[in-house]
């Protein structure tokens, strides 16, 4: 029976919740470890909950903004100098990272070789899925304020969809379309002011409308500011959304699999 199972790791938005790391979430296939994105604060959190032996096989970004990838950095030190010489993950990077992550580098006179010294570097193309774990990986971009990537996960056993950070989009409805669990951004406030063409974010009620039109079977909310109130956020999801919704919390094991479905 093949174990396919989602820890989120840290769930904040670009700044901290109380205790919270950035964005960064563990999909695990029988035993293979996928980091999706690796924000702020994560690589320390995943050490807290599961030591130096259990490491990394393989991160995939999202896209290059701090709160989903800088913990690369340290990550990068740990391997290399640190106590986590034996991990050598490979790093699915998405159109344009590599490039951005050169020029962040930089800023310590380094190169794109600080990564390629350490992980195993892919660039994924959109519209050409990529094997991984046993999985099926497709990527669709989203609009945002610099490219992001919502991504899917195929198994045989199972299904995870994870929206990336978004603004409205009809496109993402779609490509989530089934998915057993969905992992959808939830950063702005139910009051904000929705009508900015180039916004790169949406509400919980935006994003259980996504869920329900992909007709999915249980949908998680990340990115959430603490400030908006947790509950209120699970409240607007479930206005749209017919199915389980809840916060994904750091360190809950989540089941991804089919049964979800019939269970629910």
């Amino acid at each position: 029976m093949t174990h396919l199972q989602l820890t989120p790791i840290g769930t904040s938005p670009a700044w901290y919740n109380h205790g919270e790391a950035n964005s960064g979430f563990l999909l695990e296939v029988d035993g293979f470890r996928i980091l999706v994105d690796c924000g702020s604060g994560v690589i320390a959190r995943y050490l807290d909950l599961f030591g130096t032996d259990r490491p990394i096989d393989a991160i995939v970004l999202s896209h290059v903004h701090a709160d989903h990838c800088f913990d690369l950095v340290p990550l990068k030190f740990g391997i290399g100098i640190g106590p986590l010489a034996d991990w050598r993950p490979q790093l699915w990077l998405p159109p344009g990272a590599p490039e951005r992550l050169a020029r962040l580098v930089s800023a310590w006179d380094a190169d794109f070789s600080f990564f390629t010294d350490t992980f195993d570097v892919h660039e994924f193309a959109p519209g050409t899925d990529f094997a991984l774990g046993g999985c099926s990986v497709s990527s669709l971009e989203v609009p945002h304020y610099v490219e992001s990537f919502a991504l899917r996960f195929d198994h045989a056993a199972g299904s995870f969809g994870y929206t990336a950070d978004l603004g409205p989009t009809p496109h993402v409805a779609p490509f989530m379309a089934g998915v057993d669990v969905l992992l959808a951004e939830a950063a702005l406030a139910e009051h904000a002011d929705l009508s900015a063409p180039d916004r790169g974010h949406i509400t919980a009620t935006e994003a259980g409308h996504v869920a329900e039109a992909a007709g999915v079977g249980r949908l998680l909310l990340t990115h959430v500011p603490e400030e908006l109130g947790f509950e209120r956020a699970v409240a607007a999801a479930a206005t749209q959304f017919a199915g389980p919704v809840d916060l994904a919390r750091s360190g809950e094991l989540v089941p991804v699999a089919q049964v979800i479905r019939s269970a629910s």
